[in-house]
């Protein structure tokens, strides 16, 4: 994915993830075509609106537990022009509001806890009392 009017020699910085089933199938056709250049040619000329097209997009990028680094490792040992920074989008992708109040949730109850029970802390148990010995002569 780049902003319009980039020139398509840079590296890639925004590689998108979509379930686009038209976009899908487009590329899985171009995959299947791409032993023979002529076959290739044909499928992307065929599907050249879905490859090529210019739209806004929306979605969030993947980080934390979203993120997957074998992924990432495997996408930048291709031959695609990615930048060492790449980020992947999720297309079509929104913040759910129920997982984060639920995580704030979780948060507040265990930091309650915690504070909780570091002022119901047990006084520290009495020194040992001293032996008796003989005195001293």
């Amino acid at each position: 994915m780049r902003p319009k009017g980039e020139s398509t020699d840079g590296p890639v910085h925004i590689l998108l993830s979509t379930k686009n089933d038209a976009i899908v199938a487009a590329l899985e056709d171009l995959n299947k075509s791409s032993g023979n250049m002529k076959e290739a040619l044909n499928a992307a000329s065929r599907h050249a609106d879905k490859l090529f097209m210019q739209k806004d997009v929306s979605g969030l990028i993947r980080f934390g537990i979203d993120s997957d680094d074998k992924t990432r490792d495997k996408l930048a040992k291709l031959d695609m022009k990615l930048a060492p920074d790449f980020v992947i989008m999720n297309d079509g992708a929104a913040p759910s509001l129920f997982g984060s109040m639920s995580m704030l949730g979780i948060g507040v109850l265990i930091g309650f806890f915690m504070l909780r029970k570091a002022g119901k802390s047990e006084p520290a148990a009495p020194p040992p009392p001293a032996p008796n010995l003989p005195p001293r002569v």
